[in-house]
């Protein structure tokens, strides 16, 4: 089979505001996309698209890659509607000679801001389910009845979960029978966890003075980048790690690096490419004013505390964080170790992904890592013995709302009850989420090596009533 072509795209999973579902016409919008595709119209499909597209894709270029894609898929027949979440929706889509699995993104106009499209294979589940769970207690089967759930949606394939409760953890682990069954030391790709691990890094950097997180991020950049202002405001340290700083979610040029491969997107784009892209951008609004979710923010961070800690990302995890809380399998580098570990990751079309490189991005979602040094993590979150506490604290200090985010963590409050804590992650294979409330000691933790609903869901909430 041909591989698809990628227009825009949205990488790692977000923990952002985004739109209800019912205030989209998701439906029209495609039924409309597959009007003009047929009628091979891009003018008409251009009136489609949302500003952020049409400047990471001018209109001239998209006419190119229009007539490519018609080209590759023939007639477009018909679009169902597979699940919506937020801003994106997940069509079938089927064409002359091919099914495919569309992933559309909008903003909140209803104007596209990026799809692409994933080969698709029809699965059917089984109703086998293999599982790896003592049973003993009430959460034992209340976990049970809800990871059968998760393992019910098509596309699932296997997941390790882990239940805190102060002292006692229960671990379990479950697969649908067409792969390998985890453990919990089965390694997983955990996406934009590693956001919160660069925020510790960025703590424990501000507690030694050598950071500041007012600073402008200038300070910590080479002289040959350009100011990074709007107006007279400078883009601050703090800004990159809330997402307030104004970057973009990714390099609108992403898919035009050199050696693009859709499979491995970040894994081209060099140090270089983004200090290229710091020099032509062209911030449009304050820095600080408004929440948006930017990987491209988060690895730029890293980059800084790089350049301040003067060692590669992957040397100052182990020295910071994993090396003192013996954390002896996480990692970013897949050694013998990690590969006799590494589950196979899966896309929402059903197939196995190759790892992700993340390049100069690693600080946004490089991470590799199993439960059972997740939950060492997550217990130094409240643990007030665990080495780095003090900057593990300073991460859930709030510096920013709308949403209540500290450094690197989502805050959940609510009136009447704990506030929670909180990130999620995916990447091309594998889906993670993590929360937990520290007055409690409570905490769920999930490792999915798909990306089909391995975000929050309504099979997972039952289990995170537990925990507040």
């Amino acid at each position: 089979m041909r591989k698809t072509l990628i227009l825009i795209f949205s990488f790692i999973a977000v923990n952002c505001k985004a739109n209800k579902p019912d205030s989209i016409p998701w439906n029209h919008l495609v039924e409309q996309m597959q009007r003009f595709h047929n009628r091979e119209t891009a003018d008409s499909f251009i009136t489609l698209l949302s500003p952020n597209f049409l400047k990471a894709v001018p209109s001239e270029k998209f006419r190119e890659t229009h007539k490519m894609l018609k080209g590759q898929l023939g007639e477009w027949k018909k679009s169902t509607r597979r699940s919506v979440a937020g801003n994106n929706g997940k069509y079938l889509v089927e064409a002359t000679s091919l099914k495919l699995l569309m992933d559309l993104y909008v903003d909140s106009s209803g104007k596209i801001e990026g799809y692409f499209f994933a080969p698709f294979n029809e699965e059917k589940k089984s109703a086998k389910v293999n599982a790896a769970n003592p049973m003993r207690t009430a959460m034992d089967s209340l976990s049970d009845k809800q990871l059968r759930e998760y393992l019910s949606i098509p596309g699932t394939k296997g997941v390790s979960a882990a239940f805190i409760d102060g002292e006692h953890t229960s671990f379990y682990n479950y697969s649908d029978g067409s792969e390998p069954m985890p453990d919990s030391l089965t390694i997983y790709e955990i996406g934009s966890i590693t956001k919160t691990f660069t925020a510790n890094m960025l703590a424990q950097l501000v507690l030694e003075g050598k950071m500041k997180l007012n600073d402008p991020i200038n300070k910590y950049l080479p002289d040959s980048v350009k100011p990074q202002v709007f107006k007279d405001t400078a883009i601050t340290v703090v800004s990159l790690s809330n997402h307030s700083s104004g970057y973009p979610e990714v390099p609108p040029t992403l898919a035009l690096t050199p050696g693009f491969n859709m499979q491995d997107p970040f894994a081209h784009f060099s140090k270089a490419m983004l200090m290229h892209f710091l020099n032509h951008f062209k911030p449009y609004r304050s820095p600080g004013a408004k929440f948006q979710y930017s990987n491209l923010a988060v690895g730029l961070l890293g980059n800084l505390i790089e350049n301040v800690a003067g060692a590669p990302y992957e040397v100052l995890l182990k020295k910071m964080i994993t090396g003192p809380l013996k954390m002896n399998y996480t990692t970013i580098t897949i050694d013998e170790q990690t590969k006799s570990r590494l589950a196979s990751g899966h896309n929402d079309a059903g197939n196995i992904t190759q790892p992700w490189n993340l390049a100069a991005f690693q600080a946004a979602g490089a991470i590799r890592s199993n439960m059972v040094d997740l939950v060492k993590y997550t217990r130094a979150q409240w643990d007030e013995k665990a080495p780095g506490f003090a900057a593990i604290k300073l991460t859930h200090q709030q510096t920013a709302s709308d949403p209540a985010i500290g450094l690197g963590w989502f805050l959940l409050k609510k009136d009447g009850s704990d506030e929670l804590i909180t990130h999620n992650g995916k990447t091309g294979g594998f889906g993670s989420y993590l929360i937990f409330n520290p007055a409690k000691k409570k905490a769920f933790i999930f490792l999915f090596n798909s990306t089909t609903g391995s975000t929050q869901g309504k099979w997972m909430q039952p289990l995170l009533d537990t925990i507040r």
